[in-house]
């Protein structure tokens, strides 16, 4: 199996759709791309994180293009590139995406001269409720679109046909000619008149510059895939795995524009599934989840630029319950966008869930500048709701009360003529209940986060004791009684099963982190017992949590689960989808899941090799971890090599098991043993070789 190069034994068939489409992904992490086709045609569906309409409440398809000739249909990605080559018999077409162009490179590789038709088309075939205005220059066709309804408000994308050289709308390709073009795409982003930034595109691109931003893109792609690299030469389908989830995400977003929603930058219809938006109960946190450790903690700052640009949305949701701090809806999107209706479903956890991202970003990076003007303020206006929420009980104990972990969606009937023998098992989720898990873990790791930031900025010193006090007093995780005797932890206070297969309350492992490999035995077998009870592997809603949740407690066997529910789910573009319904870009968060394998961080602890058979092959460079270290090794024939960490903010660093340490230049250095972790003090910017003294 080649992990790097995607190829269709068929024809792309699910392009149209209001879920994941199945042709190649390309993007440049504002505009993407969609290609796919058939006998005698080329088909590109362009969509783009700032297509979003208001008055739709979601993403909107941007436009088409359509090239056609005879010959029959074939497609292959390179993910490695960012290239996807669709050919029509002799015809060759290279696609990539950089900086809102759409750069084509036509190739005739046969002798006989090729006559291709071009056209763009606008919009989505079946929506009139955006006007759209066409024209053309040069004979090539450009189209701007409205993303509102008229007099709703003044969003606009448009595009172009930037063809040097050429009078459109097609050409003529002698034998073993070339030709290069352009689609240009702006939006109200951009300026004022997108028409007018397009059409001096149009008239403006000449050869050179065609030729300087293909060159530029290649430099992207080969720098992107110099970080965070893994290499699994006998895992073929976890290693194509991880590569297509990075190349997608890669792909999807980038610092400095919206936020991708559920299906990324292609959308290819108006009225994508659940809006296309930002739903905050998991769905959008869970694709940036594997970012951090595999060094691209760039590409989640669109994500959490998002959630720090709504925070006054969630200071009115909050006020407007009489309470301070933070609250979130469950659906979000960019601008103030509120889809849904804006309702929070019953799910008092939204905020939470969005917390946990700025702490994994703060730990993994050491920003303290983004610590000090975003995540912190952020991350206390979280604690200041809970703290106004939380409710004692007789003996002090702090509990959540009438909540949900799941979704209580409006139109439910109301609440107290259900009983949980009165519903369906698949339902009995769906009552208010207290000390949902979930929040009960995200409050442990939030409460604990803040007290470590507040004494890293040395502030908020009186609020630190409030905090660990909460700490102390919080409900504990709710547990069940299982069938064999064991037990396992609940979803809810007061509930005597476990909830299979959507609703496994794995929250305690992942994406919390609060449980682990090295936590207390008890709780890792509770954590074990609770995903061998729910047998959820195949579930379809939350595979970006389930898995990863098995990887870091070191399930038995879970490399071949993790291998297996992967192939099955695969499509051809390398996109999980576990049911029509159900994939968007959220399934590649699971990539972590195949890099905690190798690498782990947790409470401080970094261990390596953890889950992994080590007389197996494997090697990592540049993964990173909490504490801003990037760690490299590889390991074969039961022992580990080449293990180097370079600390980038400096600090120091804590290995599981007895370790060696040297700098590059081969000094010694000082270690502390402490409990089956080697503790060494590191400089910033320095790197340290590491050999194991033990096994």
């Amino acid at each position: 199996m080649d992990t790097r190069v995607l190829t269709w034994s068929t024809p792309p068939t699910v392009m149209e759709t209001r879920f994941t489409p199945d042709g190649a992904l390309l993007g440049d992490g504002r505009l993407g791309a969609v290609v796919g086709g058939g006998d005698g045609e080329i088909m590109i569906r362009l969509g783009s994180n700032d297509a979003w309409s208001r008055s739709r409440c979601s993403p909107l398809q941007v436009g088409q293009l359509r090239l056609r000739c005879p010959g029959g249909f074939a497609l292959t990605h390179d993910l490695e590139a960012g290239v996807a080559t669709a050919s029509l018999g002799a015809l060759a077409v290279d696609v990539r995406i950089h900086d809102g162009l759409v750069l084509l490179n036509l190739e005739n590789r046969g002798d006989a001269a090729i006559e291709v038709d071009i056209r763009l088309l606008p919009g989505w075939s079946r929506s009139a409720d955006f006007p759209t205005t066409c024209g053309r220059i040069g004979g090539w066709p450009w189209a701007e679109r409205r993303l509102e309804h008229p007099g709703d408000g003044d969003g606009v994308v448009a595009m172009g046909v930037c063809a040097p050289g050429l009078t459109g709308p097609g050409l003529v390709l002698s034998g073993s000619a070339c030709r290069r073009l352009a689609i240009a795409v702006r939006s109200h982003r951009d300026g004022s008149d997108p028409r007018v930034l397009v059409q001096s595109l149009m008239t403006g691109l000449d050869g050179s510059d065609l030729t300087t931003r293909i060159a530029a893109h290649a430099e992207h792609w080969r720098g992107f895939w110099l970080r965070g690299r893994v290499e699994l030469p006998d895992e073929p389908v976890l290693a194509r795995f991880r590569r297509a989830s990075l190349a997608h995400l890669g792909s999807a977003a980038r610092p400095d524009a919206w936020a991708p929603g559920l299906y990324g930058p292609w959308v290819t219809t108006d009225e994508p599934a659940w809006h296309g938006d930002y739903h905050l109960n998991y769905n959008f946190q869970a694709p940036i989840q594997g970012l951090w450790t595999a060094d691209h903690p760039e590409l989640a700052l669109a994500h959490l630029h998002a959630l720090s640009a709504a925070t006054p949305i969630f200071r009115r949701y909050a006020a407007a319950a009489s309470l301070p701090g933070l609250f979130a809806p469950v659906a979000l999107g960019p601008d103030g966008i509120l889809p849904e209706g804006g309702g929070a479903w019953n799910q008092r956890g939204n905020a939470l869930h969005c917390a946990i991202p700025f702490i994994k970003h703060c730990r993994a990076t050491g920003d303290r500048g983004f610590l000090a003007a975003i995540a912190y303020p952020f991350l206390r206006g979280v604690a200041d709701y809970w703290e106004a929420w939380l409710q004692p009980d007789e003996a002090g104990i702090l509990h959540i009360r009438n909540a949900t972990a799941h979704e209580i969606p409006a139109g439910w009937p109301e609440v107290g003529t259900l009983t949980h023998e009165s519903l369906l098992p698949r339902d009995r989720h769906r009552l208010l209940r207290d000390d949902p898990l979930p929040d009960l873990v995200h409050l442990r790791v939030l409460f604990t986060a803040l007290i470590a930031f507040a004494t890293e900025l040395g502030i908020d010193g009186e609020r630190v004791s409030r905090w660990q006090a909460i700490l102390e007093r919080l409900a504990p995780l709710p547990e069940v009684d299982l069938s064999d005797g064991t037990r396992a932890f609940g979803l809810h206070a007061g509930i005597d099963h476990v909830f299979a297969p959507d609703h496994v309350p794995s929250h305690c492992v992942f994406p919390g982190l609060l449980i682990g490999i090295g936590s207390d035995p008890r709780q890792v077998e509770l954590a074990r017992n609770t995903l061998r009870a729910a047998d959820a592997w195949r579930q379809t809603n939350a595979f970006s949590l389930v898995l990863p949740a098995a990887v870091r407690v070191g399930y038995p066997g879970i490399v071949d689960l993790l291998r297996e529910t992967i192939a099955e789910f695969t499509i051809a573009n390398g996109m999980v989808v576990t049911n029509p319904r159900h994939g968007g870009i959220e399934t590649c968060g699971a990539m972590c899941a195949v890099d905690d394998l190798l690498l782990q961080s947790q409470h401080g602890v970094i261990r390596l090799f953890p889950v992994w058979d080590r007389q197996r092959p494997a090697a990592f460079e540049g993964l990173r971890t909490d504490g801003a270290f990037l760690v490299s090794g590889a390991c074969s024939g039961g022992r580990m090599k080449d293990v180097r960490i370079r600390s980038e903010r400096g600090g120091v660093c804590a290995l599981a098991g007895e370790w060696k340490i040297e700098t590059a230049d081969g000094d010694v250095v000082a270690v502390r043993l402490d409990a089956g972790r080697t503790r060494f003090q590191t400089r910033a910017g320095e790197t340290y070789r590491c050999r194991a003294t033990t096994s």
